[in-house]
């Protein structure tokens, strides 16, 4: 069996400089689910408590920022995949990676809208490869134990994403936790109870297509 493609480990950081580098990503989530990620990168070494100078020493670029984030957030997405194929109910599974992915959204903002609006951010395709064979394991599993509709398919499940980030930018400043409401609605859609068919759904290719358009 092939091992998962990875890309090689970088090398270690000082602790001081890790832990830098660690504060400048979580600013700069915060930063950019609130301000878009055009914000000033002022905004994001003030947020960190570093000087732009130290900001600038771990990320020459606002791409090589973006990238980071990138990277960290679809680790993130296998890891929640991994978590969801060790449960025994394939439904439980297929719903907490769902609402795992639908809840990093809320805090971090979405894979998609780092690659659509920065083109200079590369795109981790080993890493996109092992999420989309991951995500198709949980959805065939929740089939063949019929509780997941047979006509859904792995596709959807970005599509799913998709649409509820638009429903967190939208709702974030007024009603930050809408989208668990809305998410447990597609979620109900998506139970086994109906045999009727829909268009065919968006292959592996698609979704990257998909996510490197403006939107």
């Amino acid at each position: 069996m092939q091992s998962d493609p990875v890309r090689p480990e970088p090398p270690a950081l000082r602790r001081d400089a890790a832990e830098n580098r660690s504060r400048l990503l979580n600013a700069a989530r915060v930063v950019f689910a609130e301000q878009g990620i055009q914000a000033p990168l002022e905004h994001v070494s003030r947020q960190a408590g570093v000087g732009i100078g130290t900001l600038y020493r771990r990320f020459p670029t606002r791409e090589a920022l973006l990238e980071a984030l990138f990277n960290e957030e679809y680790h993130l997405y296998i890891q929640a995949a991994d978590e969801a194929l060790k449960m025994p109910d394939a439904w439980t599974g297929f719903t907490h990676y769902i609402s795992r992915i639908c809840e990093l959204q809320g805090e971090h903002g979405t894979i998609r809208e780092f690659l659509s609006v920065t083109p200079g951010v590369s795109t981790p395709l080993p890493l996109h490869q092992v999420l989309f064979e991951r995500a198709e394991r949980i959805v065939e599993r929740a089939k063949q134990q019929g509780t997941l509709r047979p006509d859904v398919e792995v596709g959807d499940t970005a599509l799913i994403a998709w649409a509820n980030a638009e429903i967190v930018k939208i709702t974030r400043r007024v009603a930050p936790e809408q989208w668990r409401r809305h998410l447990s609605l597609m979620l109900d859609g998506l139970r086994c109870k109906s045999s009727e068919l829909f268009p065919a759904p968006l292959s592996s290719e698609d979704i990257l297509k998909a996510m490197r358009q403006n939107v």
